[in-house]
C-alpha cells in the first residue's frame, strides 16, 4: 500500500503515516531507517485476530498514536488455516482470525494493539 510517513516518532522505530484508508500508526520493521514522504508498505498483524464484527463501514485503517488501530475491510477468503484476506481499498491485507470465520465479500471490523509496516519496491 501507498502511505506517506508523516511523523518519525522520538528514537523508536514508530511512524505516524496517512494514505487512501486514514491515518495510524505502526512499528517500521525495514533494514533501512524510515524517511518522510511517500513510501510503499506491506502491513503486517502478528497478533491472532481474536474478535471481529460485522459492519457497513467504509474500508479504513485508523487510530492515533499508541492507541488500538481499526480496520474495516472485505473478506476476499478464509483459508482452512485462519487465514483471511481482507480487501482494504485496492490493497489486500492478510490476517489470522480466530472463530467463527467470516464469509467471503462480508465487511468486518477489527481492533489490533500494533502493526507493523514492512517496506518494498515497485
Amino acid at each position: 500500500m501507498n502511505v506517506i510517513i508523516g511523523s518519525l516518532i522520538g528514537q523508536s522505530s514508530r511512524v505516524v503515516f496517512s494514505g487512501p484508508l486514514g491515518e495510524a500508526w505502526g512499528t517500521w520493521q525495514g533494514d533501512e531507517p524510515p524517511q518522510l514522504g511517500p513510501t510503499n508498505v506491506e502491513f503486517d498483524i502478528p497478533d491472532v485476530i481474536e474478535k471481529w464484527t460485522s459492519t457497513d463501514a467504509a474500508e479504513s485503517l485508523e487510530g492515533p498514536l499508541g492507541a488500538p488501530l481499526t480496520f474495516c475491510g472485505i473478506v476476499e477468503s478464509v483459508g482452512d488455516d485462519g487465514v483471511a484476506a481482507i480487501r482494504m481499498a485496492s490493497d489486500i491485507v492478510l490476517v489470522e482470525l480466530g472463530p467463527p470465520a467470516p464469509s467471503p465479500r462480508q465487511r468486518i471490523m477489527f481492533h489490533v494493539p500494533r502493526i507493523d509496516l514492512y517496506p518494498y519496491s515497485l
